[in-house]
C-alpha cells in the first residue's frame, strides 16, 4: 500500500449518509460545513493485515526495512512532521534464536523517496538504549496483533473529530511533548498525558459507534456522555483486549478518559516520544 504523501485539498461533496464531506485524492483532514461543530475531521487511514516480513536489515539487524506498499498499516503524515508512527509488533520468528520480546512498541520512520519504513524497537520500559543485534533478521514474519479487530470484521472504524483535551490535575492543555492532538490516531506517534498524567480526550462523533479501540491494554479507560459529570469504566472484551465495547451506541460528544497509563505498561509505545492511540468503531 502506498502512504498518504501530504493532507491535500478537500473537493467536498454533501454526503448525505455520512453528514461529512467527501474528501478528495490524498486529502486527511476535510471540514465539515454542514455539521453543528466546527471541529476538522480525519479520515481513518488503511490497515489491509495484522503481520508483515522484514525485508532488509541493517546494523547488524538493530533495524530493519520494509516497503510502505508491505506494510499493513498506512501512515497518517498529516501533522506528523517526522514520518513516524508506533505500533506494537510481536516477532515470532525471533523465539528460534532467543531474540523474542513478545508485543512490543516499535517505531516506524517513514522515507518518502524510497516509500519505505525503518523500523526498531523503541526504547521501553527504561530509558536505556536496548536495541540490540539480531532483533531483526531478513525474513523475520512479525505480527501486529493490535490490529486483528480491524482486519477481522469485528471493528469497523469511524471517523472522529477531536475537540480539545485536558489533564487531570494539570493545567496544561496537551499531550506529553506537546505533540499535536492528532498524534492520537492510528498511522502516528501516538500520546500520553503531560508527564504521565491521567487525561480525557473531549471528541466529536458524526456517527453512532458502539466500542472504543486503544493499543493502552493495560489502561481503564472511562467515558462520559454528559459533558464530564460522571464517568463510567469500560471494561476489555475478554477476547480482545484493545477492544472496550459500551453496551450501547453513542454519537455526538463524548468525554475518554485514559486511567493509568505507565512507561511500563505501555509495553514500549512511549519510547520515543511515542505513545497510546485511539479508535471507535
Amino acid at each position: 500500500m502506498t502512504a498518504f504523501l501530504d493532507a491535500g485539498s478537500c473537493e467536498s461533496t454533501a454526503d448525505p449518509d455520512l453528514s461529512l464531506s467527501t474528501p478528495g485524492p490524498f486529502c486527511h483532514v476535510c471540514p465539515n460545513p454542514t455539521a453543528a461543530p466546527n471541529y476538522p475531521i480525519e479520515e481513518e487511514v488503511a490497515v489491509t493485515g495484522n503481520s508483515f516480513v522484514v525485508e532488509g536489515v541493517n546494523t547488524n539487524g538493530k533495524y530493519f526495512t520494509v516497503s510502505a506498499d508491505n506494510f499493513p498499516l498506512e501512515i497518517n503524515l498529516f501533522e506528523n512532521p517526522e514520518n513516524k508512527l508506533v505500533i506494537r509488533g510481536d516477532n515470532l520468528s525471533a523465539v528460534s534464536r532467543g531474540k523474542n520480546r513478545g508485543l512490543k512498541g516499535i517505531t516506524m520512520y517513514y522515507d518518502a523517496v524510497t516509500n519505505k519504513f525503518r523500523g526498531n524497537y523503541n526504547f521501553h520500559e527504561t530509558l536505556n538504549n536496548d536495541i540490540t543485534d539480531d532483533d531483526w533478521m531478513l525474513g523475520d514474519s512479525v505480527m501486529l496483533g493490535d490490529l486483528t479487530a480491524f482486519t477481522n470484521g469485528v471493528c469497523a472504524r469511524k471517523d472522529y473529530r477531536i475537540v480539545d483535551m485536558e489533564n487531570i490535575g494539570r493545567p496544561e492543555k496537551h499531550v506529553g511533548w506537546v505533540r499535536p492532538l492528532s498524534s492520537i490516531r492510528l498511522g502516528k506517534q501516538g500520546v500520553i498525558g503531560h508527564y504521565f498524567s491521567d487525561f480525557i480526550y473531549n471528541v466529536y462523533l458524526d456517527n453512532p459507534v458502539t466500542t472504543v479501540w486503544t493499543d493502552a491494554v493495560n489502561s481503564d479507560i472511562e467515558i462520559s456522555t454528559d459533558g464530564g459529570a460522571s464517568y463510567t469504566t469500560v471494561p476489555a472484551s475478554a477476547s480482545d483486549p484493545t477492544l472496550r465495547p459500551l453496551g450501547f451506541s453513542v454519537s455526538g460528544d463524548l468525554k475518554v478518559k485514559i486511567v493509568g497509563h505507565t512507561r511500563s505498561n505501555l509495553n514500549g509505545l512511549t519510547g520515543d516520544m511515542g505513545g497510546l492511540h485511539l479508535a471507535f468503531c
